[in-house]
């Protein structure tokens, strides 16, 4: 507070010694700054990376139930994002294909048909359960813009989000592959790799 009244002196109007920002203190000569964060109206690509390995039928249809939860924000914030999906099949014909048609999945696509654009999410993201066994999410991702360079904005936020319920197999350290993406921008800032596991082992069932 610039001024005001303590309770305790007797209600006579005093100064904040210790104004901080708010110039002087006093009511006729205070001012605060905003620093608005850039950040919350700029471009954002994601990158799902599912694994489509036989465990996995029941974590594709909750993430498809919960995209909702996931999306609403971007829509209501009208944040410009795009969206694709690949799987953690590493097999060479496999490895980094795009699943579905990502046109579908953008900002605009979510403004001309909001339910379409769900629709179209919670169909492609289920990508079913034949993949390998031996999940490479990571060497997946890495090769998906090999692909599909092209894809991601150079002036967006990149997200790639992992989910799976198995152990990354990937042959590289993980610090590699973070900085090939991080290569793909031109600050390192823009990038963000977000997981969704399981982080304890039992032996006797899935990661």
């Amino acid at each position: 507070n610039g001024g005001g009244t303590d309770p305790d002196d007797g209600g006579n109007a005093g100064t904040d010694p210790d104004p901080g920002v708010c110039g002087d203190g006093t009511l006729t000569n205070a001012s605060d700054e905003f620093i608005q964060n850039t950040a919350e109206h700029a471009k954002v690509d994601i990158l799902w990376v599912m694994d489509n390995s036989g465990s996995m039928s029941d974590e594709q249809q909750a993430l498809a139930y919960n995209f909702n939860a996931f999306i609403s924000n971007f829509i209501e914030k009208d944040i410009d994002f795009q969206m694709a999906i690949t799987t953690t099949d590493a097999r060479s014909y496999y490895s980094g294909k795009m699943v579905g048609n990502s046109d579908k999945l953008t900002a605009q696509a979510a403004k001309d048909d909001e339910a379409q654009f769900m629709e179209d999410f919670r169909n492609m993201i289920k990508v079913g359960t034949r993949g390998s066994g031996h999940e490479m999410g990571l060497e997946t991702s890495k090769d998906f813009f090999d692909r599909y360079r092209s894809w991601a904005r150079e002036e967006a936020y990149l997200i790639v989000v992992y989910i799976s319920d198995e152990e990354d197999s990937s042959p590289d350290q993980v610090n590699d592959y973070i900085r090939n993406l991080q290569s793909l921008k031109t600050s390192a800032g823009m990038v963000k790799a977000y997981s969704i596991v399981t982080q304890s082992h039992n032996p006797n069932s899935q990661w």
